[in-house]
Order: structure tokens, then C-alpha cells, then sequence
């Protein structure tokens, strides 16, 4: 769960990074579209680990089992 706290503020910079670098003037379509896609990669790997620890503690806690 650290893990994923920490992340956040990493997310936070990906995001501030993503801005700094649309402020420039006038990037190509094919820039914003790399830059998107790996914040997008991102976030999914993030949601993916805390989907992870939701399954975890669902089948730690209740027993996930039916």
C-alpha cells in the first residue's frame, strides 16, 4: 500500500512534466500523442496495483472465495 501511496506523488510530477512540456511552443501532434500515451501507461500500471491490492485484501481478508 506504501507503494502505491509514493506513486502518487510520482503521478503528481508526470502530470506537472506533461504540462511543462504542452507549454512549448507549438509541439507536434505525434509529441503529444508519445507524451500522453506514456502518462497514460502510467496511470494504468498504477490502477492495475491498486486493483491488485484490492483482489489481495479481499481474498486475504473475506477468503474470495464463493
Amino acid at each position: 500500500m506504501h507503494v502505491l501511496v509514493r506513486e502518487h506523488a510520482a503521478v503528481a510530477a508526470a502530470l506537472g512534466a506533461l504540462q511543462r512540456k504542452v507549454d512549448v511552443p507549438e509541439p507536434t501532434v505525434e509529441e503529444l500523442r508519445a507524451w500522453a500515451s506514456d502518462l497514460l501507461r502510467e496511470l494504468s500500471r498504477h490502477r492495475q496495483r491498486g486493483a491488485d491490492l484490492v483482489y489481495e485484501a479481499y481474498e486475504t481478508d473475506i477468503g474470495g472465495e464463493t
